[in-house]
């Protein structure tokens, strides 16, 4: 598969999201990477950790692929050649979402003083989210780190949707499976009391929502 990459969108975090195109659609895509060279602060067990949750939500992604439209679509994932460094560099394809994440809405809305949604049109907007996370629940997989950042405003046809983003620290529950359990990386502003305890035992749907 002939990946182009066209112009790097996201340098936030452990990896580099770019815009780019995908030999054989017509669209453009989404290419998010994973550059361990880039964590020169963080050691190689919690190097292996980062690894393995970008394997898992690639895992996740595929699983969640039917059912519903309302999380985001992985095309395609692999492994590169760095050009510069040499680095061997795992990578997903996802498609590409013409939108922003509902923190860039409400920060927005707030600097132009703007008034807060309805009842109506928020219940209307969070809809396809919870949908999405209710699918994600029915398969055993619990997202973990649901918050504005991770939500994306999305317009299709019937009007604004949610698309549910980034489930690097997802858990699957029918494997018992915990992932970055040793790195904090979720919000503590967003997250459910029983992950800040780090009780993982205790984590479930119930957790998201």
């Amino acid at each position: 598969e002939e990946l182009r990459f066209d112009v790097c969108i996201d340098t936030e975090g452990e990896g580099l999201v770019y815009r780019g195109k995908l030999a054989g659609r017509e669209e453009p895509v989404a290419i998010k990477c994973l550059s361990l060279s880039r964590l020169d602060h963080v050691d190689m067990s919690s190097r292996a950790i980062i690894a393995a949750r970008f394997n898992e939500e690639t895992k996740v992604l595929r699983r969640l692929f039917d059912g519903t439209h309302d999380i985001v679509h992985l095309v395609t994932d692999g492994r590169l050649k760095a050009p510069n460094s040499g680095e061997t560099v795992q990578y997903q394809v996802l498609e590409w979402l013409d939108g922003r994440t509902l923190e860039v809405d409400l920060e927005e809305r707030r600097s132009r003083k703007m008034p807060g949604r309805s009842r109506r049109e928020t219940l209307d907007l969070v809809e396809s989210a919870a949908i999405a996370i209710g699918h994600a629940n029915s398969q055993g997989i619990v997202h973990r780190d649901l918050q504005p950042a991770n939500l994306m405003l999305v317009r299709q046809r019937g009007g604004m949707r949610l698309k549910v983003l980034n489930f690097g620290l997802a858990k699957n529950l029918q494997r018992e499976a915990a992932i970055g359990t040793d790195i904090a990386t979720f919000d503590p502003e967003y997250a459910a009391p029983e992950v800040l305890e780090g009780a993982t035992s205790d984590i479930g749907a119930w957790s998201d929502v």
